[in-house]
């Protein structure tokens, strides 16, 4: 199989790590929607990709596909310093993304959602209201409303 290599702008949904230094990335993209990447010695102390992929981070990422996805660089765009202002809108953030990683599938490109996703990142106005909008209502209330009330 040929490589592939890819540029898009994408948001860290989490981290998993795979091995001692490995990690496994999920991603919301603009160019593929939802994905996951392999990030080879991110732990590792020497690291210079780590920095530039941690959750609630937007970043361009250069993708290589063989098999499967490897991010082979990456740069801070935003850190979403809107969020970070505060430990309350900071979770909520990452309640944003976490309710993204339960609902939004993967390999599915949804360019509305990519948009307001990124808007609710850079101005901290997260709201499950317009996330039920933006989706077209497949998720019902409660799953979201109680998702969104956990602490």
């Amino acid at each position: 199989m040929k490589m592939q290599e890819y540029l898009t702008d994408a948001i860290v949904l989490g981290q998993e790590q795979v091995g001692d230094l490995d990690v496994l990335l999920d991603f919301y993209t603009e160019n593929f929607g939802r994905l996951k990447a392999k990030a080879i010695s991110l732990k590792k102390p020497t690291s210079k990709l780590a920095g530039h992929l941690e959750p609630l981070t937007l970043s361009k990422i250069r993708l290589i596909e063989k098999n499967s996805f490897l991010v082979a660089d990456a740069l801070t765009i935003s850190r979403f310093e809107q969020l970070r202002s505060s430990s309350r809108s900071f979770e909520e953030g990452l309640r944003l993304i976490d309710l993204f990683r339960k609902f939004v599938f993967e390999g599915e490109r949804d360019l509305e959602l990519w948009r307001w996703l990124k808007n609710s990142l850079a101005t901290g106005n997260i709201s499950y209201k317009s996330f039920q909008e933006v989706t077209g209502g497949l998720f019902a209330d409660e799953q979201v409303g109680r998702f969104s009330n956990a602490v």
